[in-house]
């Protein structure tokens, strides 16, 4: 009986340390993921994009399609998002309850305000897992993007 106590427990902190493992400052910006290396969180493998490379995108009329993940994503969403970006609560992402381009090749970037990028990487996996492989979760998300003063809008969708 103590040995289940023991292994529950084990498995709640291995859970909750899993939240808060940092990750290495690299960018990797392809549309590939990163190589598979057994010492990464699954979110580490999730391509990475700037903030000066999205807005460049944006700039240029790119065929691209913003995700906004924030946890309190609706009311976060009117108070402010990145420019064109549509609000898609993670769990209608991992339920399956939002509809992804059909285009497996399309652009998608998920952006959120956690530490690590963890809400967008999530939301990531789920597309690359699908088939998707042009993929990618904004580093730093909506806190660097307004850090650096990029544009920003207010309101519903």
């Amino acid at each position: 009986m103590n040995y289940r106590y023991l292994f529950a427990s084990l498995l709640v902190l291995l859970t909750l340390s899993a939240c808060t493992v940092g990750t290495d400052n690299s960018t990797h910006t392809t549309s590939e993921p990163p190589s598979s290396d057994t010492a990464q969180m699954p979110s580490e493998r999730v391509p990475r994009i700037t903030v000066d490379e999205l807005l460049q995108k944006i700039n240029s009329g790119s065929d691209i399609i913003i995700v906004d993940t924030r946890l309190d994503v609706e009311q976060q969403y009117k108070e402010g998002h990145i420019t064109g970006a549509i609000a898609v609560p993670l769990s209608n992402i991992t339920e399956g309850q939002w509809t992804a381009p059909a285009d497996l090749g399309k652009e998608v970037i998920f952006y959120c305000s956690c530490p690590n990028d963890k809400t967008s990487a999530r939301a990531a996996l789920e597309l690359i897992g699908k088939g998707y492989m042009n993929v990618k979760a904004l580093k730093g998300g909506y806190n660097a993007w307004t850090e650096a003063g990029y544009p920003v809008e207010a309101g519903a969708k």
